[in-house]
């Protein structure tokens, strides 16, 4: 009755630890304020891939708890610390939700736009194939007359995804 306390923020309480009749000191925790809209999503990146994403760039969400439904967030900061053991950097994606219905420590799935490069050959990376000596290849189609062969190519590969494989340009 003779104490007042403040958040910083407009949230919700959760974890509530003290209970009329409590005997409370300083430092004691009382509670937990959660800021549920907007809401923030860490995700760990690989050190590799930290140099591609920039703040501001889109993302798309989608949580085990609401499956087939994707949630549009963007990129609000990039921490410039890597865990050295991990060789990972923390990414936070600031969500829109005003229904309450995301809430802390769910889990999620998280596909960042990154930086972008236009004009590339990309293939599957199942059509590469690697030759004993360290060489990569693949097949590649040729019209000969009435129907078609294989042929095989080396090829030099650069950036690559999950999916997908750049062909750099040379000379084969």
């Amino acid at each position: 009755a003779r104490a007042t306390v403040r958040a910083p923020f407009a949230g919700r309480v959760a974890n509530l630890e003290a209970v009329p009749g409590s005997w409370l000191t300083v430092g004691t925790e009382l509670m937990t304020v959660v800021q549920l809209d907007p809401i923030k999503v860490e995700v760990q990146v690989l050190e590799a891939e930290l140099g591609y994403l920039q703040e501001g760039r889109r993302a798309q969400v989608s949580f085990a708890a609401f499956p087939g439904e994707t949630f549009e967030g963007r990129v609000e900061s990039i921490n410039p610390l890597v865990d050295p053991e991990q060789r990972t950097g923390r990414v936070t994606v600031l969500l829109s939700n005003p229904a309450g219905r995301i809430k802390p420590g769910m889990y999620a799935e998280v596909a960042l736009d990154a930086q972008s490069f236009p004009d590339r050959i990309l293939v599957p990376r199942a059509a590469i194939l690697e030759r004993g000596e360290g060489r990569t290849m693949l097949f590649v189609y040729e019209e000969d007359g009435d129907r078609g062969l294989a042929k095989w190519r080396y090829v030099q590969t650069g950036h690559e995804s999950e999916r997908l494989v750049e062909i750099i340009p040379g000379e084969e």
